[in-house]
C-alpha cells in the first residue's frame, strides 16, 4: 500500500504545505507537476514560487529561455535577454 501511495504522491508533503499557498489552481497545479519532473527541494520550490516562474513563462514569448533561467539561476547576463 505504501507503494502505491508513493507512486501517486512524487512529492512531500513539505511540498504540498507549500503549495496549498497559490489559490490559483492552474497556478498550483504548474508548480505540483513542475516541483515533481525536476526533482526540486521546498526550498527550491518556494524559490521559483517567490520568483514568479508561472507567471514569467505564461507571458513570455520565449518560454525556453525563460525556464533554462530558472534553472540555471540569474546572472547579470541573463538579464540582457
Amino acid at each position: 500500500m505504501s507503494a502505491q501511495l508513493a507512486n501517486r504522491f512524487s512529492i512531500s508533503w513539505s511540498h504540498y504545505v507549500t503549495l496549498l499557498t497559490i489559490d490559483n489552481p492552474e497556478e498550483r497545479s504548474f508548480y505540483e507537476i513542475e516541483a515533481a519532473a525536476n526533482s526540486w527541494s521546498v526550498r527550491e520550490l518556494e524559490r521559483q514560487i517567490a520568483c514568479s516562474l508561472y507567471e514569467r513563462l505564461s507571458l513570455s514569448r520565449n518560454k525556453d529561455e525563460i525556464r533554462r533561467l530558472s534553472q540555471e539561476g540569474w546572472s547579470s547576463k541573463s538579464l540582457l535577454i
